[in-house]
């Protein structure tokens, strides 16, 4: 008995060393393939700010349906029940429930109330974590330059696509483990990697000057019924976007009515012919060569001037004018003759010192570089037709950039639309860098211009941007559409850039409407807008009234 008690230990002996050590690896991957999972933990999502700290962007609490298809019950009873509370359709949960893989998320974001509805179906093999979605408080209002947030988990759109490795943090990774019955359990300490949520990011957006240019956009598009509308606000100084509106414009909320024309931020994908809006640049390049000069009185053709087969026309049949009052007048007549004075490779020149023809570098997706044809390919008419904005082709931003060069004394600045990144505690962790990229035309020569377009709202094309708060200085223009290789004479983008106050410029705003019905000047149906924006803002800004208050270029100097 005794030997038989011996052998029998040393049976059992010998076999628990083959399962503790011999084969104990296998066993333990064996028990964790059927009994532990891990799944990835979404970070949370960093917030979106405007400069102020208003909550542009955030996370809220939401469910995330997953399945165990391991373990699931009856798959197409499964499908059928998931589908209408997860947002999708029966046959896409049917394949997603039938696929080689242990472990599938089928939806992320789900709201509370119908993650609880998930729960309740008591679904074998369904389980519900923890997860968020995103959320925009003001909707439609700050659309495109925040964009949208995907079901994929990454950014679709304007900021949160543009900041998404910044905003999306770093996942983790979370142990879930089973019991006896097979019921699947969330250890509090299960973290294998616990996530990382990424940073914040404070635009440089102004929730009131974008209020007031939604405003202000909506009633003239109910006006003129436009196909498109834009509107930039900018300061001139440090390139900081304060206002960017698009129209047509979408509910980031609503997922269901989204189409991508309306998602389009035109101000960065859309080109036009800037037309008269680009006459600044001529008048400043023809006073920086010498080509022209003050008080010059130049012979306007009285509005209609033959070069070879071409004939140019001006809106209004003016005989002699001076050169300052060439562009008060917005002249084409005299825009070819300064054209002309310069010659090709001056005037090209002077297109790529204002930043057309490449990127402003703005921090959000889809920027294109507008167009400026190689120099090589300019005929002799483009000498005649640049100068008063066509043959190249610019987008609303670069444009504003363009204008801001002339309000600022000459420096050619980079938008920006990042005031800083904050950490999860609210720390600021980084700035945008210096936002100069050269200096674009002397500053006498700007100021000069400075002081010619406060002319042009005072007594030119752009009287109707006129407050009396403060005096403005701006451009009107209206092009003309290319349709079918010609110019169209029924379709226009009517144009006005303006900037305040005129002594010490703080905001650069652009309105355009593309294609207006009726009326399609730019000094009528975009000035009005302008002047009204940049009236509000100012104020909002605590920028206080100097109307009245003198030129600093080489005018005022001859004047005194």
């Amino acid at each position: 008995m005794l030997i038989g008690i011996i052998v029998a230990f040393a049976v059992l002996a010998g076999r628990i060393y083959y399962l503790q050590h011999t084969v104990h690896a296998s066993y333990v991957r064996e028990a964790t393939r059927k009994n532990v999972i891990r799944v990835r933990v979404p970070a949370e999502r960093g917030a979106i700010l405007a400069r102020d700290g208003t909550k542009l962007a955030v996370s809220l609490p939401a469910g995330q349906v997953c399945a165990d298809l391991r373990h699931l019950g009856d798959r197409r009873e499964t499908a059928r029940n998931l589908a209408p509370l997860i947002g999708s359709s029966e046959a896409e949960v049917y394949r997603r429930i039938t696929s080689e893989r242990i472990w599938v998320v089928l939806a992320r974001g789900v709201e509370l109330e119908k993650s609880r509805a998930v729960r309740e179906l008591g679904l074998k093999g369904v389980h519900v974590l923890c997860d968020s979605r995103r959320f925009y408080p003001h909707g439609r209002t700050f659309c495109h330059v925040v964009g949208l947030f995907g079901g994929d988990g990454r950014g679709l759109e304007g900021a949160e696509r543009s900041f998404e490795q910044k905003l999306a943090g770093t996942d983790g990774v979370r142990v879930l483990a089973r019991d006896a019955r097979q019921k699947l359990i969330v250890m509090e300490d299960g973290f294998q990697e616990p996530p990382r949520p990424g940073t914040s990011v404070m635009l440089t957006i102004d929730p009131v000057v974008q209020a007031v240019a939604v405003e202000q956009l909506k009633a003239a598009v109910e006006k003129h019924r436009p196909k498109g509308a834009w509107v930039v606000a900018m300061e001139p100084h440090t390139g900081r976007i304060r206002a960017m509106v698009s129209w047509p414009d979408y509910d980031p909320n609503d997922r269901s009515r989204l189409d991508r024309d309306s998602m389009r931020n035109r101000t960065i994908t859309d080109v036009f012919e800037p037309g008269s809006t680009f006459k600044p640049v001529t008048w400043a390049k023809s006073l920086e060569h010498g080509t022209a000069r003050l008080g010059e009185r130049i012979f306007c053709e009285n509005g209609a001037w033959q070069i070879g087969s071409r004939i140019i026309h001006s809106a209004h049949p003016y005989g002699t004018l001076t050169f300052e009052m060439g562009l008060v007048k917005s002249d084409n007549v005299m825009a070819a003759k300064l054209g002309k004075r310069l010659g090709i490779e001056r005037l090209y020149a002077a297109v790529r010192a204002f930043g057309y023809g490449e990127r402003s570098g703005v921090e959000l997706p889809g920027e294109i570089p507008g167009l400026v044809r190689p120099r090589a390919v300019w005929s002799e008419y483009s000498v005649t037709s640049v100068p008063m904005g066509q043959e190249i082709a610019v987008t609303p931003l670069q444009l504003v950039a363009g204008h801001a060069a002339v309000a600022n004394g000459g420096i050619l600045v980079r938008p920006t639309i990042i005031e800083r990144y904050l950490d999860a505690k609210g720390k600021m962790v980084g700035e945008p860098s210096n936002p100069h990229r050269g200096r674009c035309v002397p500053e006498e020569i700007a100021l000069t211009v400075r002081d010619l377009m406060r002319r042009v709202v005072e007594e030119g094309t752009g009287r109707r941007a006129k407050i009396d708060e403060y005096a403005l200085c701006g451009k009107t223009g209206t092009a003309q559409k290319v349709v079918n290789g010609a110019y169209s004479d029924e379709k226009y983008v009517g144009s006005f850039v303006g900037f305040g106050p005129a002594d010490d410029p703080r905001l650069v705003v652009l309105v355009s409407l593309d294609e207006p019905r009726g009326s399609y000047y730019g000094g009528t149906v975009a000035a009005p807008a302008a002047g009204e924006i940049l009236k509000r803002s100012l104020k909002h800004l605590g920028v206080p009234a100097r109307n009245g208050t003198p030129g600093r270029g080489m005018l005022a100097r001859a004047q005194h």
